[in-house]
Formats: C-alpha cells, sequence, structure tokens
C-alpha cells in the first residue's frame, strides 16, 4: 500500500465513523428518559418585595435621534433585570 491509497482509506473510514457517532448518539438521545421526576407542586417562584431583596431598578431609557424604537426595534424588550 502507498500513501495515497492509505489517505483514501481513511477518507472513508472516518466519514463512516461521524456518520456511526452521530447514529448513535441520536439512538440513546430518542431513548426512554431515566430521569427521575420531581414531586414537588408548590410555585417555583415567588414574589419578593424590592426591601427584602434589594434590587432596586429602574428602567430609564433616554430616547434621541440616533437612539429610539424606530432604529432599534428591540430598545424596549430586553432592557429587564433577570435575577
Amino acid at each position: 500500500m502507498n500513501l495515497g491509497e492509505i489517505i483514501v482509506l481513511f477518507k472513508y473510514w472516518s466519514k463512516g465513523l461521524i456518520f456511526f457517532v452521530i447514529t448513535l448518539f441520536l439512538i440513546i438521545g430518542c431513548s426512554e428518559d431515566t430521569v427521575e421526576k420531581n414531586n414537588y407542586n408548590g410555585p417555583l417562584f415567588t414574589l419578593l418585595s424590592k426591601e427584602k431583596s434589594k434590587v432596586i431598578f429602574i428602567n430609564d431609557i433616554p430616547e434621541s435621534p440616533q437612539m429610539n424604537i424606530i432604529v432599534y426595534p428591540s430598545l424596549y424588550s430586553g432592557a429587564v433585570v433577570p435575577v
């Protein structure tokens, strides 16, 4: 075998290996869920006052001809505080 034949064999072998790995992940990913479910039925989040959370946020976005809702449509949609 010369180097050219080895390279060709490697190319075919690597494509088959990639296909096998992707197929294996798809089969494993589609199998039955084995994670145990939590039996807690209460609320996941509770509303806290600003005194208790110590988070104070004022949504003050100054508008200008360069920065406004027409130029940037998502200007106000992303202006929140995730906690």
